[in-house]
């Protein structure tokens, strides 16, 4: 029998087939591990196990078959300690902090007593705040001051020579993200008092080839993900009149090819994901420089594969599960 896995997710109905961790469950549901899916509110703990309230995978003709079953299938009870957990959770994309937090607890607690995980929780922890990429040198990233000091980072807008990228340390999908151009300072204070008044800021230093666009790159083991050639990469294009890029505001994907500067850049960041257990992780590079390190749900699948016509759920499942 094949090995079991459970799948976390922020919520099932969040789920949609374009989305990697719908490829993902469908594929580890096709090639016959018994697979089953939860929230981040569905592992429980007693004194001697852990259980996970889990609906089971019924592998469909396609990826849209497979979520309606999962729609409909029952809530069933069952060992935490039997599965290999895959976290597919999103935090910044839900309201319930407290939750994802519980859950990394949990999770911490699984892996002490023999539970795989990946990605490992408390790699989770340290590599999901944006300030993680600090750990890194600046010939790989921007120009950075992280600060819940309104002054300070005023200073810094002011001292760069372009334009300055402002956005909240914990964040998401080009949400609260704000470009402040030298002598352009008249919101400057109430931007900052948005970013500061409930948490920290991040400060990055413009790079001119954003006007591009950004493009995310997936690093599996801490290498850049080949398919026959083509890598799980996507450029990533801003819509008209704006400077983000991410496609859930309107940005357009593109196929892409990566640079060598970028592929020494993963070489140097994948080295400390692998070491910090975190075996799946999406960068996002404007030109050579990584701007983002996601290590939650990382997507890029669906619009690399479609591209190339290539698959890359499998050659993902093969690393973690086995073919």
């Amino acid at each position: 029998m094949k090995r079991p896995v459970i799948f976390l997710v922020n919520g099932i109905t969040d789920l949609t087939p374009q989305m990697t961790t719908a490829e993902l469950i469908h594929e580890a549901a096709r090639r016959g591990h018994p697979t089953g899916v939860a929230t981040v509110g569905g592992v429980d703990v007693t004194d001697d196990a852990l259980r996970v309230r889990q609906r089971a995978v019924t592998a469909g003709a396609d990826v849209a078959a497979t979520l309606a079953a999962l729609a409909t299938a029952p809530v069933t009870p069952a060992p935490l300690a039997e599965q290999l957990v895959l976290v597919r959770t999103n935090p910044a994309r839900d309201p319930r902090a407290w939750a994802h937090q519980h859950l990394l607890d949990t999770l911490r607690l699984a892996k002490a007593r023999g539970v795989e995980i990946i990605n490992d929780p408390d790699g989770l922890s340290r590599a999901s705040s944006k300030l993680y990429l600090s750990r890194f040198p600046p010939s790989v990233r921007p120009e950075t001051l992280v600060s819940s000091d309104p002054a300070a980072l005023r200073a810094f807008c002011e001292a760069q020579a372009g334009p300055t990228i402002l956005k909240p340390l914990l964040g998401t999908r080009g949400r609260d993200v704000f470009r402040v151009s030298p002598g352009d300072v008249a919101n400057l204070n109430q931007i900052l008092d948005v970013l500061t008044r409930d948490g920290v800021a991040l400060a990055q230093s413009w790079l001119p080839e954003a006007v591009d666009g950004d493009t995310r790159v997936v690093l599996l083991d801490g290498r850049p993900l080949f398919v026959d050639g083509q890598p799980c990469a996507v450029q990533r294009r801003p819509p008209q009149g704006d400077f983000r890029s991410n496609v859930a505001i309107g940005g357009t994907a593109a196929q892409v090819a990566l640079s060598e500067a970028q592929l020494a850049a993963c070489e140097i960041i994948g080295a400390q994901l692998v070491a910090d257990g975190v075996r799946l992780a999406g960068l996002d590079f404007i030109g050579a420089r990584v701007v983002e390190i996601n290590v939650f749900s990382t997507g890029g699948l669906h619009d690399a594969g479609r591209f190339g016509s290539v698959a890359f759920a499998p050659a993902v499942l093969d690393a973690l599960l086995g073919p």
